[in-house]
């Protein structure tokens, strides 16, 4: 059996529930791992999201969406109706440099956001679709400038945008940062930042204000008369400090803060450990409240032992060997972790679990590949840990593999030009687990053209056929192609022959 490990990021795709594997179509067309019959995918449609550059300058992305009865059909693509917009940043008279994302109002999940950078200058130029948009600017300079957001109907009729922060829509907040309010010393070196939440794509923050010698901070806010909250944090100067939230501190009316106290905070308690293993580890532990949150990552030496500073309080601890791919050890959750509670810790990784299968080809010479990708720990243990590994079967179609636990997403694929993959949905995998037999679906066909009416250059062409998950509305890429010409014939999930 052959097994390849692959470092690089995989494309992984979300699924439906997955069953067992002996309730699985045999010689169907069925692409999803676990059946077909009651996924949690729209399978009356095929949604895609065509990239190209324009003039070899400006990314641009198109959507649509084709019911799989058009899909025997040739289908064409318009590119048009998209034009350019010029314009400049400026805060006080003075040009901003900043990252500015152009975001669709309505939201789109399927189109990313339009993002450009001014110069020097605060001059930038773009191409967009008109349309409705939310603007939202982060300049560079975070010290001194904040965010801005707009919202504006933009047009091929705007051929200049000049985009000013109104002097009469900002606040200026001023306070302090003490140790506690026994001893009123000021804490030097804490990050301040206002903040906002304006919807699930854009948080609206002020400039970030550094503590200096006095504790003091000031913040410019963008907004004259909603109320923000505030968030400290370490800096450079002051690194081992949690992020403390203060929901809604600053309202219409304030622009003098009381001192901030940082009494609450918990102290720092040195502790000494062990993991049972004779190889390096990272540890990486979390404690989180309604107002705070606090990590810290540390690693052993190459007997395990460890010793390190944290916080008093409780803690979700992971621990993962430091080669983690060739070790034996799996990645282990430890949950509820009181510090102090013990003179020396003490911690026993789990080893890697087992996952095998077999693929059968049907006659097909094409090599079948697997990719399995970690997303995270099965259960919420700030356990975020990212794999991906790729593996071939033996010539009989047999893989088998040592992971992690945690959980995965899995796409098996082969090298067939024509073909298109089969997809699981995300799978806990904390024991060793038999897939069983898997055949490669059938695909069919897309048939189109691009029709390009801008009367400029496309380059750099990509089409992704994507699915749409019922439950979550969200969309799921399952392939992608470069396309060299404008004709192009893409394989896909054969949707028509599933009923």
């Amino acid at each position: 059996m052959k097994t390849v490990i692959s470092y690089s990021l995989i494309l992984i795709l979300l699924l439906s529930a997955c069953r067992d594997s002996a309730d699985r179509p045999k010689g169907t067309g069925c692409f999803i791992l676990g059946g077909c019959e009651d996924t949690d995918y729209d399978l009356d449609n095929i949604y895609f999201r065509l990239s190209f550059y324009i003039d070899g300058k400006y990314l641009f992305y198109q959507t649509g969406t084709m019911n799989k009865s058009e899909i025997s059909k040739d289908y064409i693509i318009t590119v048009e109706d998209v034009f350019t917009l010029c314009g400049r940043v400026e805060y006080d008279d003075s040009p901003v440099y900043a990252s500015i994302r152009f975001i669709p109002d309505p939201r789109d999940s399927m189109m990313p956001s339009v993002i450009v950078d001014t110069d020097e200058r605060g001059a930038f130029c773009t191409m967009l679709k008109g349309g409705r948009y939310s603007i939202l600017i982060s300049p560079y300079k975070q010290d001194t400038i904040p965010q801005l957001v707009r919202d504006v109907e933009l047009s091929e009729d705007i051929s200049d945008l000049t985009i000013s922060y109104p002097k009469d829509d900002i606040r200026l907040i001023y306070g302090s940062v003490i140790l506690d309010t026994k001893s009123g010393i000021p804490v030097e070196g804490i990050n301040v930042v206002a903040f906002r939440q304006i919807s699930n794509d854009i948080i609206l923050k002020s400039n970030i204000s550094t503590t200096d010698t006095n504790g003091s901070f000031s913040l410019v806010i963008p907004d004259s008369k909603a109320d923000f909250s505030l968030m400290l944090s370490g800096s450079q100067m002051n690194p081992d400090w949690p992020n403390i939230t203060f929901k809604d501190i600053i309202t219409e009316s304030v622009i003098q803060l009381q001192a901030i106290s940082l009494g609450s905070i918990p102290p720092s308690r040195q502790i000494t450990g062990n993991v049972a293993m004779d190889e390096r580890a990272k540890i990486i532990a979390t404690m989180k409240t309604d107002s705070m949150s606090y990590t810290k990552s540390f690693t052993t030496d190459t007997g395990g032992y460890f010793e390190t500073n944290l916080r008093e309080g409780t803690y979700d601890i992971v621990i993962a060997p430091e080669d983690i791919y060739n070790s034996i050890w799996s990645i282990s959750q430890f949950k509820d972790i009181k510090i102090p509670d013990t003179t020396t810790y003490k911690f026993s990784l789990d080893r890697k679990t087992t996952l095998k299968g077999r693929i059968i080809s049907g006659g097909n010479s094409h090599t079948p590949q697997i990719h399995l990708s970690r997303m995270s720990g099965c259960r919420d243990a700030g356990d975020n840990i990212q794999l991906d590994t790729s593996i071939l079967p033996d010539s009989d179609g047999y893989f088998s593999t040592y992971l992690s636990q945690g959980m995965y997403r899995i796409v098996i694929d082969s090298d067939d030009p024509t073909g298109t993959p089969i997809v699981s949905n995300p799978l806990c995998i904390e024991t060793d687990m038999d897939l069983g037999e898997i055949q490669l679906p059938n695909s069919a066909q897309l048939n189109g053209k691009i029709e390009n009416k801008l009367g400029l250059p496309l380059s750099d062409i990509r089409l992704e056929i994507l699915l749409k998950q019922k439950s979550t509305q969200e969309f799921v890429p399952i392939i992608s192609m470069t396309i060299n010409k404008e004709s192009f014939s893409v394989p896909i999930p054969n949707l028509d022959g599933l009923q």
